[in-house]
């Protein structure tokens, strides 16, 4: 079995809860390794895999990887530092 960082970043927990009060459906991944995104948002039938840093935090070499490989296969991956980064990337377009 690989081994992997499951870290839980701080902004996790509020960045979920703010999510789901506005309505959105948010799945917790961050312990399947690999790279795979922190969590995955569904909102106005789009879903978008959204990796969770702290302000400053950097992705892994292995992120950076999923992150190459999803974008080519046309994933809309998206990388957010607050709740308002996070409440905003699903609600794109919405009016």
């Amino acid at each position: 079995m690989p081994k992997y960082n499951a870290h839980k970043d701080t902004v996790q927990t509020p960045i979920v809860k703010a999510l789901r009060q506005v309505g959105a459906f948010v799945a917790v991944t961050h312990t399947l390794g690999g790279g795979f995104p922190d969590i995955v948002v569904g909102y106005d039938n789009v879903w978008t895999p959204l990796e969770l840093k702290t302000p400053g935090g950097t992705l892994t070499p292995e992120e950076e990887l999923f992150w190459l490989r999803a974008r080519r296969a046309g994933c809309d991956i998206q990388l957010a530092y607050s709740t308002e980064d996070a409440i905003r990337i699903p609600r794109r377009g919405v009016v």
